[in-house]
C-alpha cells in the first residue's frame, strides 16, 4: 500500500525517475532481508534427548538450568516467552518479524533496521517533493488569477487526491522512521557496550546469576560477539 501510494503520487506529477527506481530497489532487499531474518534460526539450544533433566539437577546448580526446555543454559542464553524456548545470546522477541533476534540473526537483523530506515527516509522525500510540487502548482495558479482577475472553478481532483495521498503517507511514515531509528539507536548501543538488549535492560542480580561479570565485574563482551561474529 506505501509503494502503491507512492508511485500514483508520483505518477500523477510525471516523475517515474529516480525515486521510483529507488523506491522500488530499496523494497526488494527490504523483503528479501525481512524473509531472511524471519526464516533464521536465531539460536535456539538443542536438549540433548540422553540427558536426563533430573540427573541435570542433581549435578548442575538449578540458576543453570531451564525448567521448561530441559536443558543446560549457557552464560548468555535465556528463555523466550514467545517462541518458548531457550536462545543463545538472546537480544529480544521482535513482533515485527515475529522471531527471536539472537546470536544467529543478530547481523542480519540489523542489516533489516538499516534498510528499512533508507526506505523510510526515501517516502519522506517522496512526500516532501510531492508537497514542494503541488505548492508550486497552486502559487502558479494563484498567481494567474491574481493577474488576470478570473478564477477557475471546479475542483481538481488530481490535486485532492494527491493531498490525501501525501497525507497518507506522512503519518505512516513519520512515526516509524523516529520508532526503526530508536531500535537502530539501541542496537548501536549494544554493540559499544558489548552487551544484548536483554542483558542491558535487564536487573543486575539477574544477569549475574548467568553472566562472567557474576566473577569479573569489569568483564566487558566486545562487539563482534554481541553481533555473533565471534565465540564467547
Amino acid at each position: 500500500a506505501l509503494e502503491f501510494t507512492a508511485f500514483q503520487v508520483l505518477r500523477e506529477q510525471g516523475d517515474q525517475g529516480n525515486l521510483i527506481y529507488s523506491t522500488y530497489g530499496l523494497l526488494g532487499i527490504l523483503i528479501f532481508m525481512w524473509t531472511l531474518v524471519v526464516k533464521s534460526d536465531p539460536g535456539y539450544l538443542e536438549k540433548d534427548p540422553q540427558m536426563d533433566f533430573k540427573t541435570l539437577l542433581a549435578t548442575f546448580c538449578p540458576r543453570g538450568l531451564c525448567p521448561t526446555c530441559k536443558l543446560i543454559n549457557t552464560p548468555r542464553s535465556f528463555h523466550c516467552m514467545v517462541c518458548n524456548k531457550c536462545v543463545e545470546r538472546f537480544d529480544h522477541h521482535c513482533p515485527w518479524i515475529d522471531n527471536c533476534v539472537g546470536h544467529n540473526n543478530f547481523v542480519r537483523f540489523y542489516i533489516y533496521l538499516l534498510v528499512q530506515f533508507a526506505y523510510l527516509i526515501i517516502m519522506l522525500i517522496v512526500v516532501i517533493k510531492s508537497m514542494k510540487i503541488d505548492i508550486s502548482q497552486y502559487s502558479e495558479i494563484a498567481e494567474m488569477e491574481s493577474e488576470t482577475g478570473v478564477s477557475e472553478s471546479g475542483v481538481d481532483i488530481r490535486l485532492i487526491m494527491r493531498c490525501c495521498g501525501n497525507g497518507f503517507l506522512l503519518l505512516l511514515c513519520l512515526p516509524f522512521t523516529f520508532l526503526v531509528l530508536k531500535i537502530i539507536s539501541t542496537q548501536t548501543q549494544n554493540l559499544r557496550y558489548g552487551q544484548t538488549t536483554q542483558e542491558r535492560l535487564s536487573p543486575e542480580d539477574l544477569v549475574d546469576q548467568k553472566s562472567p561479570r557474576d566473577h569479573d565485574p569489569t568483564f566487558k563482551y566486545s562487539s563482534l560477539e554481541v553481533a555473533g561474529l565471534l565465540p564467547t
